[in-house]
């Protein structure tokens, strides 16, 4: 009951950015910060940026960076440094489980009792970011 009942309140929110572009050029390019939401605030880092990185052809690809991954968020030797080994981030990125969440005590529990569970608001988060790049392209 005490799960439940006194369980903090998760939400998502997704934001669009313009970031300076990665490959050196001058302009912006898009990118999506996706941040936690606890009890009505939201945290101060995102959880996970997706943004285009350069491909070596001149093109670029879209790319997930877990923030919580890269540590130091102002070091940024390390945060090039994890910006370069980003995921590639596509429809299935979050449904292949190549991510980490933040779970509420009631997720953590229905996670170790049935090795599984649903996370329907992260999946909500990454479809309007998918939702987004499509509207764009």
């Amino acid at each position: 009951m005490w799960i439940v009942l006194f369980a903090p309140q998760k939400e998502l929110v997704v934001t669009m950015n313009e970031l300076p572009r990665l490959d050196g050029s001058e302009g912006t390019s898009i990118a999506y910060s996706v941040y936690y939401i606890w009890d009505g605030k939201q945290e101060k880092q995102p959880w996970w940026v997706i943004f285009q990185a350069p491909l070596m052809d001149g093109g670029f690809e879209w790319a997930v960076l877990e923030v919580a991954g890269v540590g130091d968020w102002y070091n940024t030797d390390r945060f090039m440094e994890a910006i370069q080994s980003a995921s590639k981030f596509d429809k299935n990125w979050f449904n292949n489980e190549m991510h980490s969440v933040q779970r509420t005590r009631l997720e953590k529990l229905q996670y170790f009792l049935f090795e599984s569970d649903t996370l329907e608001k992260g999946k909500e988060a990454i479809e309007q970011v998918i939702n987004s790049i499509n509207l764009i392209k």
